[in-house]
């Protein structure tokens, strides 16, 4: 061990790997990203603990979970902060900004607002020009329920934009948090009795990419059944893998052939893509393709892989009714409401069920 205040003590500045707060739960980084510890490096770990007058002992331990895969992306930790306040003794509703701009094409993968006992709200957003998304919104802050909250879809920031937060405190007798009375002025500090205005940020670069596009021919299977081997013409497929796309987009309007920086070709005829992200694409087999073929992704970077590809005459699978793909098959009326015992189907003879399939084949007379 080794005495230190504030940072950590030493130069150069260390690389962020995590942080515990109250509240925190272990996480886990999407397939395919990681963060990096160098080889030869160190790790360092910083405990703050706060006096309460009563001797007492600490049994601290670090879980590190590597990973058991190919990387093709590091995960960033950066934060944004604001040292410079005062919250007003009194104040129910002092807020406190902090902004930056992006200065390169980023995915932001997980966020963390950080405040202490006199926090109420954290508002962290994305401006892209006129345009604002918001980041996260927490408009009832408890220092006891902090974390690390990632992204189902990470969010892309592109270079320019502006990453911002206000974030707001209670220094009034009516906060019961409050470990003050009666209030007094506070500024930034380490002591939980300060205050912190900040946010987290783990994020990928766009550019960046360590390997090739990596998958096999078992990685190619049905979109509705999930099963594999062969596929047909038309017939909608997912191929999972590590680095396939360069960011996560979605088709809209006329269906492309290239998506999230990516393209697919089956014997050279161009695939249409209805999703692509660095872990999945959906999309379609062309109808012209038969028998043993090959199927190339081709990265912005112009990093390929190829595997060889059968496509036989039919490949049927129903699209279920939830996402994995196990559960009951998508069955509805032709108004499109799903067919339940509340929604029966009629039995005089005119009811219609309409079920959603691929890999059927080809169909007579032209099809795009």
């Amino acid at each position: 061990g080794y005495s230190c205040f504030g940072d950590p003590g030493f130069n150069p500045d260390p690389s962020f790997i995590a942080a515990w707060a109250p509240g925190f739960t272990p996480s886990y980084l999407p397939p395919g990203m990681a963060m990096q510890v160098p080889k030869g490096g160190f790790m360092a770990l910083q405990v703050h603990y706060h006096l309460n007058g009563t001797a007492t002992t600490d049994q601290t331990q670090v879980g590190v979970y590597f990973t058991k895969g190919p990387v093709d992306k590091i995960v960033y930790f950066d934060v944004l902060l604001n040292p410079s306040f005062t919250i007003p003794a009194g104040n129910s509703h002092f807020p406190v900004t902090a902004h930056a701009t992006l200065p390169a094409d980023f995915h932001l993968v997980t966020i963390g607002p950080h405040m202490h006992l006199l926090g109420t709200e954290s508002h962290v957003s994305l401006a892209n020009g006129p345009a604002t998304a918001p980041l996260i919104d927490i408009n009832a802050w408890d220092f006891q329920w902090q974390n690390f909250y990632e992204y189902v879809q990470p969010v892309p920031a592109p270079t320019g934009s502006v990453v911002q937060f206000t974030e707001y405190f209670d220094n009034s007798v009516n906060n019961a948090k409050n470990p003050n009375s009666p209030p007094i002025p506070v500024s930034w500090g380490e002591q939980t009795t300060d205050e912190m205005a900040v946010a987290f940020f783990g994020f990928t670069l766009d550019t960046q990419h360590l390997i090739a596009p990596t998958f096999a021919e078992a990685n190619v299977v049905n979109a509705a059944s999930f099963s594999g081997g062969f596929v047909a013409p038309g017939g909608i497929v997912s191929l999972f893998g590590v680095g396939l796309g360069s960011n996560w987009a979605s088709a809209s309007g006329a269906v492309p052939t290239t998506l999230a920086k990516t393209k697919i070709s089956l014997g050279g005829v161009p695939a249409p893509l209805f999703y692509a992200s660095p872990s999945q694409v959906n999309l379609q087999i062309p109808y012209e393709v038969d028998g043993a073929t090959t199927l190339t992704l081709t990265r912005d970077d112009n990093d390929t892989t190829t595997v060889n590809l059968t496509v036989a005459a039919a490949q049927p699978g129903l699209f279920s009714a939830d996402s994995s793909g196990t559960g009951p098959a998508a069955a509805t009326l032709p108004d499109g409401s799903f067919l339940s015992s509340a929604n029966p189907v009629a039995t005089d003879g005119s009811g219609v069920v309409v079920l959603y399939a691929t890999g059927l084949g080809r169909v007579n007379g032209a099809a795009t």
